[in-house]
């Protein structure tokens, strides 16, 4: 029996591209990595407006968390409170 796996993929929305970004067994830990993951684009990327630090308005790349049946949800910052 195999295991279902969450994946968690980024997407650059300027390019249209996406890319496998982790493989993890548990849907909190898919969660969690890609909230990380949204930290370190959110932190590196400038603003579109601004040119400093993207908020989330403005910020041109989103991770998604895909479930073993293939449903996409978009990663939030503001879920960084179930860490």
């Amino acid at each position: 029996m195999t295991k279902p796996w969450w994946e968690v993929k980024g997407h650059d929305n300027l390019s249209d591209e996406e890319c496998h970004l982790f493989w993890c067994s548990r849907k909190e830990e898919a969660f969690r990595m890609g909230r990380q993951k949204f930290k370190e684009i959110k932190a590196t990327q400038p603003g579109r407006d601004t040119g400093g630090p993207a908020d989330q308005h403005s910020i041109q790349d989103t991770v998604f968390v895909i479930s073993p049946d293939g449903e996409k949800f978009p990663v939030l910052i503001e879920e960084s409170h179930f860490n």
